[in-house]
């Protein structure tokens, strides 16, 4: 198995351009993201949930990691504390 670092993704969807990386639209960063995901001989453990957080980076403005927080949440049914009141507003 292979695990994936964001900075590998984010090369590959530039295609190793490191200067751009700060300008990345978020769709740009998801559309690479579903790319992989979709690609045959990759297999994601918790696909659902990625997807999801997918779905909630494309159109918000949380960070991946707190989208992964909303994933879990919907798909999963986990619970999620936090004090952050923009996660929040994605969790109910």
């Amino acid at each position: 198995m292979v695990l994936l670092d964001t900075n590998a993704i984010l090369r590959y969807a530039l295609q190793d351009n490191q200067e751009m990386a700060n300008s990345v639209e978020r769709n740009a960063i998801t559309q690479a993201i579903t790319q992989i995901v979709d690609a045959n001989n990759v297999r994601l453990a918790q696909g659902d949930v990625v997807l999801r957080a997918l779905d909630v980076f494309a159109s918000s403005t949380l960070d991946f990691v707190d989208c992964l927080l909303v994933g879990y949440a919907k798909e999963k049914r986990y619970r999620v504390f936090t004090f952050d009141k923009k996660l929040q507003k994605f969790l109910q």
